[in-house]
C-alpha cells in the first residue's frame, strides 16, 4: 500500500504540535520486561537472554478510546554471544527511549545506544551455576556453542521498586543458590 507523503508529513507536524502544547494528564511510570522469575527459557547465540524496561509515560492528548503518550525511559538487555571452552560471553546493552505512542501503535521518535553502555561480559562456570551483573541473578541450567537454557531468579531491583510502586530500594534477603559468578 502507497502512502502519501503529504499526509505522513501533516500526521507528524499534528503529533508535533499535541506533543509540544502541553500535557493533558499526569506523567506515570511504566515497567516492561520479556521474561517471567523462575521460567525456565532458552537463547540462541545473538539473541536476547533478558530485557527490561521502564521509564515514563506523558499522556499528551486523547481522542475516542485512544490517546497519544510520550514516553521516555530506559532499554537494557543481556544477549547471549556465545561460549569458549566452559566460558560463556554475554553482551549487555542499554539504550535511550524516546517513543510516542498512538493508540496500540508505537512510534520510535529515537532509540539508540549509547556506546559506552556496551559490555562484552565473560563468565566461567559449569551448568546450575548462577551468574549476577548488576542486581540481575541467573541461574545457567546448560549452554552450548549454539544456545543457553537459563531462568532469571531475581528481576533487577528498579523493575521491582516501580512495579511496587516505592521510591526506596528495600533490603530484601535473597536465598543463595549454587556458586556465584560475576564477570571478569
Amino acid at each position: 500500500m502507497l502512502v502519501n507523503t503529504m499526509n505522513l508529513k501533516y500526521m507528524f507536524s499534528f503529533i508535533t504540535f499535541l506533543l509540544f502544547s502541553g500535557c493533558v494528564g499526569s506523567p506515570s511510570l511504566f515497567v516492561n520486561t520479556d521474561y517471567t522469575e523462575n521460567k525456565i527459557y532458552s537463547s540462541t547465540v545473538g539473541s536476547t537472554i533478558i530485557m527490561w524496561e521502564y521509564g515514563e509515560d506523558t499522556p499528551k492528548a486523547t481522542f475516542g478510546s485512544g490517546s497519544i503518550v510520550e514516553r521516555k525511559g530506559m532499554r537494557k538487555e543481556l544477549i547471549y554471544a556465545g561460549v569458549r571452552d566452559r566460558t560463556i560471553r554475554i553482551t549487555y546493552r542499554e539504550y535511550m527511549l524516546d517513543e510516542v505512542v498512538i493508540g496500540e501503535e508505537t512510534f520510535v521518535s529515537d532509540v539508540f545506544a549509547r556506546p559506552s553502555f556496551y559490555h562484552d561480559l565473560e563468565y566461567t562456570i559449569v551448568p546450575g551455576d548462577v551468574i549476577t551483573f548488576q542486581d540481575v541473578v541467573i541461574e545457567i541450567l546448560d549452554y552450548s556453542s549454539q544456545r543457553i537454557e537459563y531462568r532469571v531468579i531475581q528481576s533487577p531491583e528498579i523493575i521491582e521498586t516501580i512495579r511496587l510502586g516505592i521510591d526506596e530500594q528495600q533490603d530484601v534477603e535473597r536465598p543463595e543458590r549454587g556458586r556465584e559468578h560475576r564477570p571478569r
